[in-house]
């Protein structure tokens, strides 16, 4: 007998039940001369965190749908119920943005990708063309997958770095005007949205509008509900604009020094709040 107080319990006593029977339950195949038998156990049985997730990076290398099914299957197997999908990044888009079709025309792909480590030298390349996006279908697809399965996807969505793939879509969105290709190289890169120019709140506050309408789930979509759209991209507004106030270079990577206290630190904090609320803050209640 299995009793839990939801169906997402009773999912995971079928989980532990499979892990009961012999590794071939596992198999993709049948399996002949098995001896299919359990033994007899009570198990009582309860989660010891509400956030239980693995993160995959789709970012910096591109994986389709199957393959990202396949790893929420793995997921759910193992009892976790949180997936966090890294969408952009420096070296790759993987999110259509209909509004700006540019991210899948342009940041979606690089030419090529290092081989090896960012201070190698001389550096080495692949040669090969490397990327992809997923549609709003497909990530509708993939939501619904993980939602059967109890698993919860929050989607990453990078700011005010690791936009490099963005901007060399659309220059307009960073500082120094330069960038004319997705990345091929992992590091730090110079580049990141321009605190200064209204457009980009504008370009951030319609992604994430987008973003939301396509998971349409109680990660992001909760977070935009509470606080609205609007008011997340304005609080991420007035951070930047206190980190930003007394330096003159706005590509410092956040460089502090120990007197750096008070209100910037607090701005600081604020700015990764916005980013990190998406993922854990308001997914977890």
């Amino acid at each position: 007998m299995m009793q839990a107080p939801a169906l997402a319990g009773i999912f995971y006593g079928m989980q532990t039940l499979r892990q009961l029977l012999p590794v071939e339950i596992f198999g993709e195949v049948a399996t002949e001369d098995i001896r299919w038998a359990l033994p007899f156990v009570e198990i009582n049985d309860i989660p010891r965190f509400k956030w239980r997730g693995l993160h995959l990076d789709v970012a910096r290398h591109f994986q389709p749908v199957e393959f990202v099914k396949k790893y929420i299957d793995l997921i759910s197997v193992h009892k976790m119920n949180r997936f966090h999908l890294h969408l952009t990044d420096d070296q790759g888009w993987r999110i259509e943005i209909k509004k700006y079709p540019k991210l899948a025309e342009i940041s979606a792909w690089r030419d090529e990708t290092l081989v090896g480590h960012y201070r190698d030298e001389p550096r080495r390349f692949d040669g090969r063309s490397h990327g992809g996006f997923y549609t709003h279908d497909e990530i509708r697809e993939m939501v619904s997958y993980a939602e059967q399965r109890f698993v919860t996807i929050v989607p990453e969505i990078e700011m005010p770095g690791h936009a490099s793939a963005a901007i060399a879509a659309y220059p307009w969105l960073g500082t120094i005007g330069e960038l004319e290709e997705v990345p091929v190289v992992f590091g730090k890169l110079p580049d990141s949205y321009n605190a200064a120019d209204p457009r980009v709140y504008e370009f951030i506050e319609n992604v994430l509008s987008e973003v939301r309408l396509v998971f349409l789930t109680y990660n992001l979509g909760r977070i935009a509900r509470i606080l609205g759209v609007r008011e997340l991209v304005k609080r991420l507004k007035d951070s930047l604009s206190l980190i930003f106030s007394n330096n003159r270079n706005p590509l410092s990577r956040f460089q502090w020094k120990s007197q750096n206290i008070g209100k910037q630190e607090s701005a600081y904090n604020d700015l990764i709040w916005i980013q990190m609320v998406i993922f854990r803050k308001y997914a977890v209640n």
